[in-house]
């Protein structure tokens, strides 16, 4: 039986154990997914290596160094600064990213083409570099807001785009934002980065938060006339192509996502 894993503290609300496994089953392929709770690159390292890890979903806070600790990182990966997704290839691991891929795709599915467009993306993290990533790729335009400027104007010029202040929300138009920051997750479920005031002048709505499936954000964004997705398309796209990356195999993207969406839904009951 061959072994993947996800990485990453804290990781006991991941849904990447469960969604993994029933792909596993579905396809007949002898596997299984396990968690190990981290935040030390190096120790994650060598338990890929000494425990014949085949591959590894890599979350929060690992990222950023785990670059450092791989024989070989894909082009994707190395522009965004981040990877979540690891390869083994004999005695060699390999990074990837597939963050940008689920942004683009769940995009697509709510904008269509992304080409023309202007993206507003919100925080200047990890993700928020996969969001600027999917979006420039795909011939789209973007602005980056973070309440901690030099972070945003850092990201902003490394990808060739502008950047503002929170003071400058007033005057910024945008055909759709991109949430990235955690404001509206779990433990921040009252937050939300833009004033309700401010989303009449969207006509779509992108947040990537899946925990809970709807946040303040995306009610009022919705009450406020935009077209909105929540962040559960982005995790199962995702978490698809990682699946295709290790198998070699088409993931059952419907029943991923099916998988995870009941057991948010009963979260919400």
């Amino acid at each position: 039986m061959k072994t993947y894993a996800i990485f990453g503290k804290p990781i006991a609300h991941s849904l990447s154990p469960v969604m993994h496994d029933t792909a596993f089953k579905l396809l007949g392929i002898d596997a299984r997914y396990i968690s190990h709770e981290s935040d030390d690159p190096d120790s994650v390292r060598d338990i890929i290596i000494r425990g014949r890890i085949m591959g590894a979903s890599i979350t929060i806070p690992l990222k950023v160094p785990m670059i450092d600790r791989l024989d070989e990182v894909s082009e994707d990966a190395r522009r965004i600064g981040a990877v979540n997704t690891i390869i083994r290839d004999g005695d060699r691991i390999k990074g990837e990213n597939t963050d940008w891929i689920g942004i683009r795709r769940a995009l697509e599915d709510l904008v269509g083409d992304l080409a023309g467009k202007r993206f507003l993306v919100l925080g200047a993290g990890g993700t928020a570099r996969a969001a600027l990533w999917a979006v420039l790729k795909a011939g789209g335009e973007a602005v980056v807001v973070s309440r901690r400027r030099e972070a945003a104007e850092e990201l902003a010029e490394s990808c060739s785009c502008e950047s503002r202040s929170t003071n400058e929300l007033d005057d910024i138009e945008a055909d759709c934002f991109i949430n990235t920051t955690p404001l509206g997750m779990r433990g921040y479920e009252e937050g939300s980065p833009l004033d309700r005031e401010l989303l009449t002048r969207f006509g779509w709505g992108f947040d990537v938060i899946y925990r809970p499936l709807e946040t303040k954000l995306i009610r009022e964004a919705r009450e406020a006339g935009c077209t909105v997705s929540g962040g559960l398309s982005m995790f199962v796209y995702q978490g698809a192509e990682q699946f295709r990356l290790w198998t070699g195999r088409e993931a059952p993207v419907d029943i991923m996502e099916k998988t995870a969406r009941s057991i948010l839904e009963d979260e919400g009951n």
